[in-house]
């Protein structure tokens, strides 16, 4: 985030899902969501911020940045929006929460690589599309495990 930047807190009462949006500003916008190691904590530090989400254009062809993601319950998160390149001007955030159950969603590799998304929280009845990235010189071989749902 540059020089111009606008932050706001959000506490969710529930677990659910936030969306948020810069539809309508005036200007290219980056948008950052937040939170802390100690999450119910409304004192920062930059050095104690970690990330959650971020979003630059929301799709092909647009300058506004929109974040959908899970949040918990009584932890608070931080908004933070800025131009890209220094721009500015009006500045207009939406957001939506919606209450939902949480899962938490466990990720183990067991040779080299990563898989995407990791570990996180997902709402009910979200899909959720896993895909592993082998290191240099491995293969992906198969999946392992369970779901329970």
């Amino acid at each position: 985030m540059g020089g111009r930047s606008a932050w706001w807190t959000f506490i969710p009462a529930n677990d659910g899902v936030l969306t948020l949006s810069t539809t309508n500003s005036t200007f290219d916008t980056l948008m950052a969501l937040y939170t802390t190691n100690s999450p119910t904590t409304n004192v920062i530090t930059f050095s104690n911020l970690v990330a959650v989400a971020d979003s630059d254009d929301a799709y092909d062809g647009v300058t506004f940045s929109k974040i959908s993601q899970t949040v918990l319950a009584n932890h608070v998160y931080w908004i933070a929006i800025d131009g890209f390149d220094g721009a500015s001007g009006v500045l207009y955030l939406s957001y939506n929460f919606v209450a939902s159950s949480l899962h938490l969603l466990t990720i183990n590799t067991v040779e080299s690589g990563t898989v995407s998304p990791g570990t996180g929280y997902y709402a009910d009845s979200s899909t959720v599309v896993l895909t592993a990235f082998p290191s240099t010189n491995y293969e992906f071989v198969d999946w392992e495990g369970g779901v329970t749902s």
